[in-house]
């Protein structure tokens, strides 16, 4: 599976060599078009291949923005890195290399074919930003625990997938594969029927509603943690963050001076906790007005953007109008000269 250059120079990813792999891809293609044109923009390419190049790092792509599709299988590449530019990409062949981590993939979120087969891969990890994954080839690598599979099954959208060719794909591993991955439709090239993947289901329904369980319990969590995130913007926002609870209230308590003086209050204190309480009705007094005034900042920020806006129209019909005066009055004075 290694990839030897030991006899062979590595190639650098640069400037002529990019200029010439895209003049390659022939005039009939959009970037070979492209190539003719004079000063060659990189940022206007959609495809580029620098596949079998002898590439031993992924380099110098930045200006390539709006990339759609990269193909760099056949290399001899060990590591996937400098890949954030490339927001748009939607295929990425990194196949035959000597690739042994999966990585450097999070800005790429909208890439929907993804081909790592035959690399030195060991794990399926760090691609949680793959929302659009469809496609997955990961065949031909050193994926060792079949249970790892279970982490494709974040991506919802995922349909075809090949695995064949890792240690842990011998035996009845399809079945396996098939009922803890309900998206899938291809199975190392082959259509799963409706009669495996019930099967599949039945051999492995205590293990699945297990994960299913610790999924919903995930996903609660992430609710609640996302509401919490926005509360607490929210009332950043309106200046009056950190009085929602009594922690400010233990804070003050605990940095006062004087307070070892006095002899701290038990909690059992009734007079310390009517004046915890009175203390903490005043925060959430001042919390919702707070967010009432954020509210009215942000309706008078509405109402005098829009009134800039019209003022804008305004103007600009102001200068058409004078525009318009001002070229029949030259056309008319041009008449008169004419005329005379």
């Amino acid at each position: 599976m290694n990839r030897l250059y030991d006899t062979v120079e590595p190639t650098v990813i640069d400037e002529d060599l990019l200029k010439q792999c895209i003049e390659e891809q022939g005039t009939a293609s959009e970037a070979g078009r492209i190539a003719k044109k004079e000063g060659l923009d990189f940022s206007e390419v959609e495809s580029l291949r620098l596949d079998f190049k002898n590439v031993l790092k992924i380099d110098n792509l930045w200006f390539f923005t709006n990339l759609v599709k990269l193909n760099l299988d056949n290399n001899i590449i060990e590591k996937i890195q400098n890949l954030d530019s490339l927001i748009h990409l939607e295929w990425l062949d990194l196949s035959f290399n000597n690739i042994e981590k999966i990585e450097g993939l999070d800005k790429l979120t909208k890439l929907k074919d993804l081909t790592l087969y035959n690399n030195q891969i060991t794990a399926l990890e760090n691609m949680d930003k793959l929302v659009n994954l469809h496609v997955f080839s990961i065949g031909n690598n050193n994926l060792s625990q079949i249970d790892n599979v279970v982490y494709l099954r974040r991506f919802r959208e995922l349909s075809c997938l090949n695995v064949a060719g890792n240690p842990f794909a011998e035996g009845d591993y399809k079945s396996y594969v098939v009922a803890h991955l309900p998206s899938i439709t291809y199975l190392d090239f082959r259509l799963v029927s409706s009669h495996m993947r019930e099967e599949a289901i039945t051999q492995y329904q205590d293990a699945i509603d297990v994960i299913e369980h610790n999924e919903r319990d995930d996903q609660k969590k992430q609710e609640k943690e996302i509401s919490r995130i926005a509360e607490e913007k929210e009332l950043r926002e309106a200046f009056v963050d950190g009085l929602m609870s009594g922690q400010l209230f233990d804070d003050l308590f605990i940095e006062d001076v004087d307070g070892p003086k006095t002899q701290p209050p038990s909690t059992n204190d009734r007079a310390y906790e009517l004046y915890k309480s009175k203390f903490c009705k005043i925060c959430e007094e001042l919390v919702t007005f707070g967010l009432k005034e954020a509210q009215n900042r942000e309706r008078e920020k509405t109402m005098f953007q829009s009134a800039v806006n019209k003022a804008k129209e305004a103007d600009k019909v102001r200068v058409w109008l004078l525009l318009t005066s001002s070229i029949l009055q030259k056309e008319g004075t041009d008449r008169a000269w004419s005329s005379q």
